[in-house]
C-alpha cells in the first residue's frame, strides 16, 4: 500500500526515467523534461523540451472491492485500498520550432517507456523518499494507450493549445491506504473436529505435503520444533537434506540442517533470533542433495511465524489529557521498516508511527477506554492470546484496562 505522495511519486519516476534516457545523447544532453500543463510546457521557444502530462486518473476497477492485502482476514470488516490509473501525454518542443529534433526526442522517451514497462522500487524511492509506493503489493506498470485520432484532438483541443504530435501512456495500478479501521473479532476458542483427507498417488521425486510446530496449532514461534512430512525425502543414505525458507524482505533464502529425516518425515528447530528472523510468512521447502544426482527442492509450503508481545504496560493505563493513552509493548521478532503492523485492541486495529529502523519495541496510541486483549498483527500474522487449557481461554498477561 502506499500513502498520499504516490501520485507524485510516479509523475517524479517517470520524468527521472525520460530525463535519464535523453542524457545517453550527446546532442540531447540540454533537453528539459518537464511536467507542465502543455498549454505552459512550450513558453520558451528557443529551448528543447519533452513534457509529460497526467491528464486523466480513474479508479482501477479490479481493486474496488479488494480489502488490504495481509492486513484484513477471512470474517473481519476491512475497506478496500483505492486504486487508481493514471493517464499520461508524452508531448515533445524542439527548439524553434524543430518539429525533426522533436520527433527524436519523442521517440527516445517512448522507447525508454517501452524498454522496462515496470517502475522498479529503487526508481520510485529515488524520485520520492516519503512515498512508501516502493513497497505496494503490486508494480507499477507503464502501458502504451493507442488513441484514435478523433481521441487525440479531442483530447488537445480540451488542452486549449496547438496540437503536437504526442503519445499517451497509462500507469497502473496505484494503491493508497485506506484510513478507516479494520474491525477483527476475537478468534474462536474451540471448533469442531474435522474432516479426514484423502491419498493420492506419489510422484517419483521428493515432495512437502504438510508443516506444522510440535505443538498443534496454526503457526509457529521462534523455538520451535517444526515436522515436515511428504515422501522421498531421504531415500538414499547418502543424501544431504536441508530446510530451505525464504521470506520478502531477505534477499536469499536460509537453509538449516534437519534434525532428524526419513524418506517421509523431517524435522527442524528454528532459530531462537528474534534479530535475524522477521515475523510474517514464509515459504519452506526441503533440499536433497546427492553425490551422484541432481539437486532436487521440494515444493514450497506456506509457514506462519507469529510475534509475540513480550512485555504490556501495566494496567489499568491512564488517557492525557487529548483522550490518547500510549501503549509501549516490546515485541519478538523484531519489527522491520517495511512490514505491516497492526495492534489489535479488542476488535479495533490500530496502527503505530511510522517503523524506520529494526526494533522490538513499539508504542501505540489508543483513545478508547475499556478492558481489552491485545494482538499483534505483523504482515497478515497474529501473535498468540489462547491458551491451550483445557479449556481453552485467553491469556490474562494480554489484557489491559484503559481509563
Amino acid at each position: 500500500m502506499s500513502n498520499t505522495f504516490a501520485i507524485a511519486n510516479v509523475t517524479a519516476a517517470l520524468r527521472n526515467r525520460l530525463f535519464n534516457a535523453l542524457q545517453k545523447h550527446t546532442d540531447l544532453a540540454g533537453t528539459a523534461v518537464s511536467t507542465l500543463p502543455p498549454d505552459r510546457a512550450n513558453v520558451d521557444d528557443e529551448a528543447s523540451r519533452l513534457n509529460l502530462f497526467l491528464y486523466h486518473v480513474v479508479p482501477a476497477a479490479s481493486w474496488r472491492n479488494q480489502t488490504t492485502p495481509q492486513q484484513v482476514k477471512p470474517g473481519e470488516t476491512g475497506y478496500p485500498p483505492l486504486g487508481l490509473t493514471l493517464h499520461y501525454v508524452v508531448s515533445a518542443f524542439g527548439p524553434e520550432g524543430d518539429d525533426v529534433l522533436a520527433h527524436r526526442m519523442l521517440a527516445v522517451g517512448m522507447a525508454a517507456l517501452h524498454d522496462q514497462p515496470l517502475l522498479s522500487p529503487a526508481e520510485l524511492k529515488t524520485a520520492e523518499p516519503k512515498s512508501d509506493l516502493d513497497l505496494q503489493v503490486e508494480r507499477v506498470r507503464i502501458t502504451a494507450q493507442p488513441l484514435t485520432t478523433e481521441e487525440m484532438y479531442k483530447l488537445w483541443s480540451a488542452f486549449q493549445t496547438s496540437y503536437r504530435v504526442s503519445a499517451a501512456y497509462e500507469v497502473s495500478v496505484v494503491l493508497l491506504d485506506s484510513e478507516k479501521p479494520i474491525k477483527a473479532p476475537l478468534p474462536v476458542l474451540s471448533i469442531g473436529s474435522g474432516g479426514g483427507v484423502q491419498a493420492d498417488l506419489l510422484p517419483p521425486y521428493p515432495t512437502l505435503a504438510t508443516i506444522a510446530p510440535a505443538t498443534p496449532r496454526g503457526y509457529a514461534l521462534l523455538g520451535d520444533i517444526l515436522t515436515l512430512t511428504g515422501h522421498h525425502l531421504a531415500d538414499d543414505p547418502a543424501s544431504t537434506v536441508l530446510v530451505r525458507f525464504s521470506h520478502r524482505l531477505w534477499t536469499t533464502p536460509v537453509d538449516l540442517p534437519v534434525d532428524a529425516v526419513s524418506a517421509t518425515e523431517a524435522t527442524v528447530t528454528l532459530p531462537d533470533a528474534p534479530a535475524a528472523w522477521p515475523a510474517g510468512l514464509y515459504t519452506v521447502s526441503i533440499v536433497v542433495t546427492h553425490p551422484s544426482q541432481p539437486t532436487r527442492i521440494t515444493n514450497g509450503l506456506p509457514l506462519a511465524l507469529a510475534p509475540r508481545i513480550s512485555s504490556v504496560p501495566s494496567s489499568p493505563v491512564s488517557r492525557d489529557s487529548e483522550g490518547i493513552a500510549l501503549l509501549p509493548l516490546t515485541v519478538s521478532p523484531d519489527v522491520r521498516p517495511g512490514q505491516s503492523v497492526l495492534l489489535l485492541l479488542g476488535t479495533q486495529g490500530i496502527t503505530p508511527p511510522a517503523i524506520t529502523a529494526q526494533t522490538d519495541s513499539i508504542t501505540f496510541a489508543a483513545t478508547s477506554p475499556g478492558t481489552f486483549y491485545l494482538r499483534l498483527r505483523v504482515d497478515g500474522v497474529d501473535s498468540p492470546i489462547v491458551l491451550g487449557g483445557p479449556p481453552p481461554s485467553f491469556d490474562p498477561s494480554l489484557e489491559v484496562t484503559i481509563l
